[in-house]
């Protein structure tokens, strides 16, 4: 038990340690540019005092955003976290708020990317089914033309057909339909060969 204990003390440590490098790494590279702008050198030693000012400030920061977090009974630090830690400072507060709208408006772009994706998938699946509904509708029309072509040359035959004479249209509909010879019966030949399929005449 205790030497989990150690060796998680030792993970910290080592932690805050390559913290403490990269804060003074950057403290540096700052320093140095400021130097080249303002015509001004640095000390190793105000390096690493600033190094050492700015480190103990950020475990501050994150002290405070972990608490305003708490307050809000909420378990993440969110932006408006840090916008209420950087209020004293406007510059700051400026550079964070145009920062967050900044990636507010990225990430509204991601997801209207991702819902083109599947809308256009949509579409190209539903292109199919609109090139068959286009020729169902053709079948359709083309079908719907022809009921109607029937029914006008049906209505034309028989407009013609009353457009002779009267008479002759009435006697051809009172006479009786024509008579059929009876029909007779034959006999099945007795001499048909099933091999062959021929019969005598």
């Amino acid at each position: 038990m205790e030497e989990e204990v150690e060796a998680e003390q030792e993970q910290r440590f080592s932690h805050r340690q390559r913290l403490k490098a990269a804060v003074h790494y950057t403290v540096g590279c700052l320093c140095e540019e400021v130097a080249l702008d303002k015509q001004v050198q640095f000390s190793k030693q105000t390096v690493a005092a600033i190094s050492e000012v700015t480190f103990r400030q950020c475990e501050n920061f994150a002290k405070d955003l972990e608490m305003f977090a708490r307050h809000a009974k909420r378990s993440t630090v969110t932006t408006e976290d840090v916008k209420l830690l950087a209020r004293r400072s406007n510059s700051l507060l400026k550079y964070i708020t145009e920062k967050n709208e900044e990636i507010a408006q990225l990430n509204l772009e991601r997801k209207a990317k991702k819902k083109r994706k599947p809308e256009d998938e949509n579409r190209n699946s539903r292109e199919p089914d609109a090139e068959v509904e286009a020729a169902e509708g053709k079948r359709n029309g083309l079908l719907t033309f022809l009921a109607w072509w029937h029914g006008w040359t049906s209505q034309a035959s028989s407009s013609a057909l009353l457009g002779g004479d009267a008479s002759e249209v009435s006697k051809w509909q009172e006479s009786p339909p024509l008579q059929q010879p009876p029909r007779r019966d034959k006999k099945p030949c007795k001499n048909f060969f099933w091999k062959t399929f021929s019969s005598c005449k």
